[in-house]
């Protein structure tokens, strides 16, 4: 996947508020990053946790950046679901989930409230 603008890198110092996080880049500058996973802030958002962030798209936004990806020593984490769907799409395609979902030709996201038997 090819984000429009290039990930920034660096490192959580701070984590307040309830979806906002202070973060050192790698380049020595520091700036505050906005969380788009919510619930699992505490878990994902750790101090000390890696992350890759990409420029606002708002403009008037006063946090500047937000949180696409993080490292919390689990592995990377993508967790922005502004991305998910095209994400999906592409790993299915390229056949990186062959192994997990078999021979499945189609696949389409369930919708809240939508009640099924089996998936």
């Amino acid at each position: 996947m090819k984000f429009e603008d290039s990930l920034v890198c660096g490192q959580i110092v701070a984590n307040y508020k309830n979806i906002i996080v202070d973060v050192m880049l790698d380049d020595g500058d520091e700036v505050s990053a906005f969380c788009p996973e919510q619930e699992l802030k505490n878990q994902l958002y750790k101090v000390g946790a890696r992350v890759w962030l990409e420029p606002s798209e708002e403009k008037r936004r006063r946090v500047p950046f937000v949180c696409q990806l993080t490292d919390c020593g689990e592995g990377r984490i993508f967790v922005n679901n502004k991305y998910k769907n095209q994400l999906f799409a592409e790993a299915f395609k390229s056949g990186a989930l062959d192994e997990v979902l078999g021979s499945y030709k189609y696949i389409r996201e369930i919708q809240s409230g939508e009640e099924l038997k089996y998936v």
